[in-house]
């Protein structure tokens, strides 16, 4: 066995070597591959030295004999710290050389002297790729492009990217148009009810003996047909089996699509197959101007954001008020304008059917233009953005602001679904049905056509569905115009 004085030679020129090869591998004298079999072979040469010094102690202790070597230590000889760090020094080293770690950071190694000439602080960052550079060297390499995850250089095939477990899903506005109308469980595909037409009532007085007057009735069938609105997803096996959240999603719009879709159809469809809309039925709206019939509406609009279905085109649709703005020509109704004509719609169902509108139904760049009205002090009419108006006294009670949307004790549903530039005020509660012949059915089969033998699955979701408007009279469609 060499003496202690021998190792502790060994361990000092081996510090010194590993010192030398640190510095060569940042200065790309020596490439990865080289410097990582270098500390292979260090690494093991400083284990065996710190084995042997064990083993020299051990034998010391046994024997009691004096250190043999006259320049060692006393017979209690302990594996020196240096050569601990040595060995902790190798193992860091070997880590940040490594292609597989993805650590940027400054790595600092004491090799058992205390001054600052003698640390190697060597920046992973541009070496062996370790930060998804080249193979060596500190350049930066270029951005990947989207959908691209693998980096050039030497290392980049090893450089494992990280992963999230998710999918950034798509956003779409909300349906509400068949939450403002109750709905019906119909036994049969024909819903058709009979609605009085007329009441001519003659009573008079009459004198003795005089023939009495005779008051006539007349009466009217209507009838609704249930449509039916349907989506296909077609997977494979495979899918299924390997991307789960791919599937969860497939599944979750599978079933989103008909929602999207009812949504259009209760509000413009064009009839069975499908649904006979609201928007449909404008020529039984209340209409106490005489406009011109707007031709090939389109709802939504095209290009609205978050529509998430197909737009519905109606033929022709007739507005029973236009709220017109004032001044120079092409000037838009001013917010004020716009809700003195939504007032003004309120009342003709009220005067002349006798009934009270329960919703409004806007676009929500119409709602804006009303809500950020001000009087002539520059005050908002709907309160301010701090959710009162300014100059509030406490003392005075509840603050004007809301959140809720409102415009005249009425609910305001503020949805891209409806067109800009028109506002459909209404009963929607009182005389209407949404007609559903059972509820939203998903089926899955892989027996449909050649899916079996080319292990696709075909998932299919439809709903029957058909709506009811008893008195459309009740309804009236606004429409803004600017200024001639």
């Amino acid at each position: 066995m060499p003496s202690k004085g021998a190792l502790a030679q060994r361990s000092e020129e081996l510090r010194r070597e590993v010192i030398e090869k640190t510095k060569a591998f940042e200065s790309d004298s020596i490439n990865a591959q080289e410097f990582d079999s270098f500390m292979d072979k260090a690494e093991k040469e400083n284990t065996e030295i710190e084995t042997a010094i064990r083993t020299y102690s051990k034998a010391l202790g046994f024997t009691g004999s004096a250190d043999p070597n006259p320049s060692g230590d006393s017979a209690d000889v302990q594996v020196p710290d240096h050569l601990k760090k040595y060995q902790e020094g190798f193992n860091r080293i070997k880590t940040a050389a490594r292609p597989e770690s993805r650590r940027q950071e400054a790595v600092s190694f004491e090799f058992g002297l205390k001054n600052a000439a003698d640390e190697i602080r060597m920046k992973t960052q541009g070496v062996t790729g370790l930060s998804g550079d080249a193979a060596s060297g500190t350049t930066t390499p270029s951005a990947l492009a989207n959908g691209t995850y693998f980096l050039t250089g030497t290392a980049g095939p090893f450089i494992a990217p990280e992963f999230i477990p998710q999918i950034v899903d798509l956003r779409f506005y909300e349906n509400i148009i068949a939450s403002l109308i109750p709905s019906y469980a119909c036994d049969s595909p024909v819903v058709t009810y009979v609605r009085e037409a007329s009441w001519t009532n003659n009573a008079a007085a009459t004198n003795e003996g005089a023939t009495k007057p005779t008051s006539t009735h007349s009466f009217q069938r209507y009838t609704e047909q249930v449509g039916k609105i349907a989506n296909l997803e077609r997977v494979t096996d495979e899918l299924i089996q390997d991307a789960g959240l791919v599937w969860s999603l497939i599944q979750q719009r599978l079933v989103m699509g008909v929602q999207r879709e009812e949504e259009v159809q209760l509000l413009a469809g064009a009839g069975y197959p499908g649904v006979n809309g609201i928007l449909n039925r404008t020529a039984g709206f209340t209409a106490p101007q005489t406009i011109t019939a707007v031709t090939n509406l389109a709802v939504p609009t095209a290009g609205t954001a978050g529509l998430g279905a197909t737009n519905a085109t109606v033929a022709s649709v007739v507005p029973g008020r236009a709220v017109v703005g004032t001044g120079s020509t092409g000037t838009a109704p001013t917010g004020v304008q716009i809700a003195e004509g939504i007032l003004q719609a309120l009342t003709d169902i009220r005067v002349l059917h006798f009934f009270e509108p329960d919703a409004i139904v806007m676009n929500p760049q119409d709602y804006l233009t009303v809500r950020l009205a001000k009087d002539l002090n520059n005050q908002y009419f709907g309160g301010s953005m701090f959710g009162r108006d300014y100059g509030w006294n406490q003392a005075e009670g509840t603050p004007q602001a809301v959140s809720v949307f409102g415009l005249w004790g009425k609910k305001v549903v503020a949805t891209p679904a409806m067109p800009q530039g028109y506002i459909l005020v209404g009963d929607f509660a009182g005389w209407n049905r949404v007609l559903r012949r059972g509820g939203l059915r998903v089926d899955m089969t892989n027996t449909n056509g050649t899916d079996f033998e080319q292990n696709l699955w075909t998932a299919r979701a439809e709903e029957r569905i058909g709506l009811m408007v008893e008195r459309p009279e009740l309804f009236e469609l606004l429409v803004l115009q600017n200024a001639p």
